[in-house]
């Protein structure tokens, strides 16, 4: 076989990235929108990373190529994994949890997958990549228009705010800010290097392209999610104020520094207006703009966020160098839990995550994390002055401070995170072009032998087997599990249960603490329904996972509630067993109230 022939597959390959990460969710499975969308994601870059390799084995020209950007992103790869060593919970960090789905791993395969497209350099259709962006990203806001109207139309859920098919408004505007500025590239790119399109063609791809723009940009309106919305706003204003200064030359009659100057006073003077008259009636017709209404830090809305910042702060503090590892964040909020977060919202009492990025970084990995993270922005810039295109280094700045204004208020998801590391991979490797496999054609005629394509596609469906499909296929299992419990058939949601750990594999203990509180629940309400054995036996597999993971204090007292719902078992020693949790759980977050409820349950049924 032809290496060109590869070079499709995986061509193709990256549309369908970029097109079905979006749009991929399985709505009969736990956490449907980020648990499936990630593997779906990781699967598909697995399949791109064993075809190149293929290609660099047989061809040197495709091995990776090192510049200060990719040796920023190995590093900060690279420290992410080391600082998840040192952390408490090394298989957190790696894996992740269920409902996030953004380990170590996933940040890896980030990293291969921008090792993989810079090394193909102009033979990746970055045209054909770009665009299939701007298609999914117009799928993604027509449903979400269409929540609006139908809000079960994708899971029976209601909804005030539309998230579309990543299931969350603020997943999906991060996204949308991505999509928008690289649909504005491709739109101004058009006009600049492709004049020589024929007529109907052409006003296609711009009737396209522009659709695709408006949409993005009321989509991110449509979520009202504040910090998205500064991110965009600041982004676009970044990008006018760069053209005020240096104005592209080929944009015609759009190359007049004095309308971007324009402009830009006239965003800077409807801030103002907007900011002293935002309590004023008239905003509140503009979907998004409402929210700001009553932004202030005593908004009771913003208390849960600024607590958990100072847990974050404080647990910065403690573990300064190295921090806690990835995804640890639960631990330094617990032990510096501030009680007065209950007095707000009971769900506003366990964060995972600290909802500002920059603080995520440094309780993760400390000073090395964060060095390593401002490096890779600087070596983002460091690419942006010296690439040739004088666009994409406008777009490219523009998208940076988005992205970097929207961190101070939220976290990663895979939607936005892909869509990083692809504009890392473009600032090195190419341009918008219709260039694919234009070269020569004896280039591309190297012979891949069949034994090696196939045996590295065997180690392709291997990885995607058992790293994506089987945890995929337990999601399902424990979707059925809790359906059955639901239902009323024990016997079934036992069996859909038990298949969902046997399948979980690394993400397993997270099935096992749903199980095992399902059945400690049903045993509760219908102790007739479940027999005894079956809640000794699950358990025994909830106390394996709170001694594998002691550093998470809601592992203890979720044990401890389960010993108290079906302590009628055995009274004296699994009241016992409660409040020996229920201790642990306090010396781990000695604030928290929870802990102290179940602790006068458990004295309560002593006597």
């Amino acid at each position: 076989m032809q290496s060109s022939k590869i070079i499709k597959w995986i061509n193709w390959l990256a549309v369908a990235l970029v097109v079905g990460t979006p749009l991929f969710y399985i709505r009969k499975s736990v956490y449907p929108y980020t648990f499936s969308k990630t593997f779906f994601f990781q699967a598909v870059v697995e399949l791109i990373f064993f075809l190149w390799l293929v290609l660099a084995i047989k061809d040197k020209k495709y091995r990776p190529k090192f510049n200060i950007l990719s040796l920023a992103v190995m590093i900060f790869v690279g420290v992410l994994f080391l600082t998840a060593l040192t952390g408490v919970d090394f298989q957190r960090s790696f894996w992740s949890t269920q409902e996030r789905n953004l380990g170590v791993f996933t940040y890896l395969h980030l990293g291969i997958l921008f090792l993989v497209f810079i090394t193909l350099n102009r033979e990746l259709n970055w045209k054909r990549v770009f665009y299939g962006s701007t298609v999914a990203s117009l799928v993604v806001v027509v449903i979400g228009f269409l929540q609006l109207r139908f809000p079960h139309i994708l899971l029976n859920e209601p909804i005030d705010r539309p998230g579309s098919t990543f299931g969350n408004p603020t997943f999906l505007a991060g996204y949308l800010v991505f999509s928008f500025f690289i649909t504005l590239y491709c739109l101004l790119n058009l006009g600049i290097k492709d004049s020589g399109q024929r007529g109907g063609q052409k006003f296609f791809e711009v009737f396209f392209l522009s659709l695709s723009l408006v949409a993005s940009l009321a989509g991110v309106f449509l979520t009202e999610t504040r910090g998205d919305i500064l991110g965009l706003a600041f982004g676009v204003f970044t990008l006018i104020l760069f053209f005020s200064i240096k104005p592209n030359e080929e944009f015609k009659f759009l190359a007049k520094p004095i309308l971007y100057r324009f402009l830009a006073m006239s965003l800077i003077l409807l801030a103002f207006v907007f900011w002293f008259t935002k309590s004023s009636n008239f905003w509140s017709h503009f979907p998004g703009l409402s929210r700001f209404k009553d932004v202030s830090f005593e908004d009771a809305g913003l208390q849960p966020r600024l607590i958990a910042l100072r847990a974050a702060w404080q647990g910065f503090l403690e573990k300064p160098i190295t921090g806690w590892g990835f995804e640890n964040f639960n631990v330094p909020y617990n032990a510096h839990y501030d009680p007065e977060a209950l007095t707000i919202s009971y769900q506003e009492t366990r964060f995972d995550k600290p909802h500002n990025l920059f603080f995520e970084v440094i309780v993760s990995g400390g000073v090395l994390l964060g060095f390593a993270f401002i490096y890779l922005f600087i070596a983002f810039i460091f690419r942006l002055i010296k690439n040739g295109d004088q666009l994409w280094k406008s777009i490219g700045l523009a998208i940076l401070v988005a992205y970097c204004v929207r961190s101070f208020f939220v976290f990663d998801t895979i939607g936005p995170v892909m869509m990083l590391y692809l504009v890392f991979a473009y600032s090195v490797s190419g341009q918008v072009n219709d260039g694919f496999l234009k070269k020569e054609k004896e280039e591309f005629k190297k012979v891949i032998s069949k034994p090696l394509l196939l045996g590295s596609l065997a180690m392709g469906l291997i990885f995607i087997y058992f790293f994506n499909w089987r945890p995929t296929l337990a999601s399902n299992y424990q979707y059925w599990g809790f359906i059955n419990f639901v239902k009323g058939d024990s016997p079934a949601a036992i069996q859909s249960f038990e298949k969902a750990i046997h399948s979980g594999m690394f993400y397993g203990y997270y099935f096992v603490r749903d199980y095992a509180g399902a059945i400690a629940e049903t045993y509760f309400f219908r102790p007739e329904t479940v027999d005894k054995e079956d809640v000794a036996r699950v358990l025994g597999m909830m106390e394996k996972v709170t001694k594998e993971h002691p550093k998470d204090a809601y592992n203890h007292y979720a044990l401890a509630d389960m010993y108290n719902q079906v302590s009628d078992i055995d009274p004296e020693r699994l009241l016992a067993l409660a409040e020996k949790e229920e201790y642990m759980a306090l010396e781990l977050s000695p604030d928290r109230q929870q802990i102290y409820f179940s602790l006068a349950k458990t004295k309560h049924l002593q006597g």
